[in-house]
């Protein structure tokens, strides 16, 4: 499904010049769920927005391929590209706060994607986004669809963005450190959420985390990013049941 391949990424701030990725390598199959480790400044979103090509100004993509099934990410027309990011391709960020528009109603946001990448009248797509919604496991979607990202608490924005990366039924779904911004019983949760939705939607995961047990509990195997690299990590295999909490 994906292949990258000695993909080199620097960033330039004034007369430097960070060498980021480096000749990194990255396969992966239909179904899989594959986990990336490394320490905050590894790498880690740079490898995603790579894949997604968003990156910040004075990023560069110095050489290397990226294939997603027949597509050259690299070389697809940004119109053919914006097909593929966000519909066959989605990604939930680190920060939901920021990734959110303040100034609009969770619903309109979510509505907007759904209608991007299907032809879908605005009931439809609201009554698309809440079913997303709820099975994610928020209550009271009617409510949320309605409310702005600040009347959300952070575990409710993070499911609102899973929301609505899913509902365009991405055939990839690439997710940055989604737990990094809730409590530990809402960690499990999502987690929990995304081993279902694994399972049952055949969906592709690549989960990126500083946190091992965060991967242990999601991912078929690991590989931990180093000096801009991925190296091979053991196997995620006897990965712990995720269950809920004693209070």
């Amino acid at each position: 499904m994906l292949d990258v391949a000695e993909l080199f990424v620097d960033y330039r701030a004034e007369a430097a010049r960070i060498s980021v990725l480096r000749g990194l390598n990255l396969q992966m199959s239909r179904g899989e769920s594959v986990g990336v480790y490394g320490s905050s400044g590894a790498g880690k979103t740079t490898l995603a927005r790579t894949l997604l090509r968003i990156l910040p100004p004075g990023a560069e993509v110095l050489g290397g391929t990226a294939r997603f099934r027949d597509i050259d990410l690299f070389s697809l027309p940004e119109r053919e590209m914006r097909a593929v990011r966000g519909g066959r391709i989605a990604m939930v960020f680190q920060e939901p706060a920021s990734a959110l528009n303040p100034l609009m109603r969770i619903g309109d946001q979510l509505c907007e994607g759904i209608r991007a990448h299907f032809r879908l009248d605005r009931r439809r797509a609201r009554r698309r986004a809440a079913e997303w919604l709820s099975r994610v496991g928020l209550e009271e979607t009617a409510a949320c669809l309605d409310a702005y990202p600040h009347q959300l608490s952070g575990g409710q924005r993070q499911r609102a963005l899973l929301a609505g990366a899913l509902a365009c039924e991405p055939e990839l779904l690439i997710c940055d450190e989604p737990t990094s911004s809730v409590d530990s019983l809402l960690r499990l949760r999502i987690l929990e959420c995304l081993r279902q939705l694994h399972a049952r939607m055949d969906l592709s995961i690549l989960l990126i985390s500083h946190e091992l047990e965060v991967l242990r509990r999601v991912s078929d195997r690991i590989l931990e990013l180093r000096d801009g690299i991925l190296v091979s990590e053991p196997p995620a295999a006897g990965r712990p049941e995720v269950s809920e909490p004693t209070p």
